[in-house]
């Protein structure tokens, strides 16, 4: 049996409705907010968060804890979400094959400045 022009779609349809989810980011201190820093700013370290994904990025396999993002209330924070190589060829073959994908969450350690920093 032949599949015909609709069942197409419907497929096409469900794979494209499957990618539009959304991340949500939070403080994990309820009396607190984080602060995010703009790009100007010089930061001290940077934590490497590698995520994996199935269909193409619409459901992450592990889900991070806000807390392990954002482990001090008294640091500022810079969040980026980049390609590596690897993430591209993990990506490519794996995208192609069985739906998995993969990026890298940048998290990067500042200091607030202000007199929450004085002692």
């Amino acid at each position: 049996m032949r599949p015909n022009k609709s069942y197409f779609l419907l497929l096409s349809f469900l794979a494209f409705h499957l990618n539009c989810t959304t991340q949500k980011i939070q403080s994990p201190y309820s009396d607190r907010s984080i602060q995010l820093e703009g790009w100007e700013k010089v930061c001290k370290s940077e934590r490497v968060f590698p995520q994996w994904y199935l269909f193409w990025g619409a459901y992450p396999i592990r889900e991070w804890k806000e807390q392990e993002f954002f482990p001090d209330s008294k640091r500022s924070y810079r969040i980026s979400i980049k390609t590596t190589w690897l993430d591209g060829v993990v990506s490519a073959l794996g995208g192609l094959t069985i739906s998995i994908t993969r990026k890298t969450w940048v998290i990067e350690d500042c200091v607030i400045d202000g007199p929450e920093e004085t002692k």
